[in-house]
């Protein structure tokens, strides 16, 4: 059995609503964002728009567009030793330095 990933909108169900603001400002969306719950569905329609995600491609450093073209052509899943040893570590900040 393969094992199931997670879809855009099951990852941003566990982040908080600093950060799906912060996705939102980044992905050029301007919406209101009263809760997280109604603040996902809007996002994530937003990001897998095939210009929009086209646009924000071109804009992005060209190891953050490799990285991302190396995950579609395999089709989203690579090891994590494979990916940090191409990319390097990926570094994780809390809300309070992100913010």
């Amino acid at each position: 059995m393969t094992p199931q990933h997670p879809d855009l909108t099951q990852c941003l169900q566990n982040q908080d609503l600093g950060f799906l603001r912060i996705v939102a400002e980044l992905w050029g969306l301007d919406i209101k964002i009263p809760d997280a719950h109604t603040a996902i569905p809007q996002i994530v329609l937003h990001l897998v728009d095939p210009e929009t995600f086209s646009e924000n491609m071109e804009l992005l450093p060209n190891r953050a567009r490799e990285a991302l073209e190396e995950l579609a052509v395999n089709d989203g899943v690579i090891p994590w030793s494979r990916f940090i040893r191409r990319f390097g570590e990926v570094r994780e900040m809390g809300p309070g330095r992100r913010d």
